[in-house]
């Protein structure tokens, strides 16, 4: 799941979004519900009942009313969200095309270790 920069340090605050957004490391499922990034972890054979029980709650409510409740919720945010995401896309599209990069796409291929000391 992609994740920008500042969803991730807004849902799981800024020390734990950093550790993941600069390691790079994996995390499990647990891990996610700590940090905010998942409401609730269930057991594989749960999931899909407790989906339909979710939609059918949904089902229920005036769409208005739930659809009104979305856009309030997001609206602050948008216009922040869209020019980080922006400007992140401007930063890829550069660091992409550098050394460091290049040395990760070639150790990939190599199937070694990159060297980033040089970087």
């Amino acid at each position: 799941m992609p994740v920008d920069t500042i969803t991730n340090a807004k849902l799981t605050g800024y020390q734990r979004a950093a550790r993941v957004l600069l390691t790079g490391d994996a995390f499990d499922v647990i891990t996610a519900l700590q940090m905010g990034l998942v409401n609730q972890v269930l057991p594989v054979e749960q999931t899909f009942a407790f989906a339909q029980q979710k939609a059918a709650k949904l089902a229920a409510k005036p769409l208005g009313a739930i659809v009104e409740t979305k856009r309030l919720m997001k609206a602050g945010e948008r216009a922040a969200t869209e020019d980080r995401m922006n400007e992140e896309a401007t930063i890829f599209g550069k660091m992409v095309t550098e050394g460091a990069a290049k040395e990760a796409i070639a150790a990939f291929a190599d199937r070694r270790k990159p060297d980033s000391s040089r970087f």
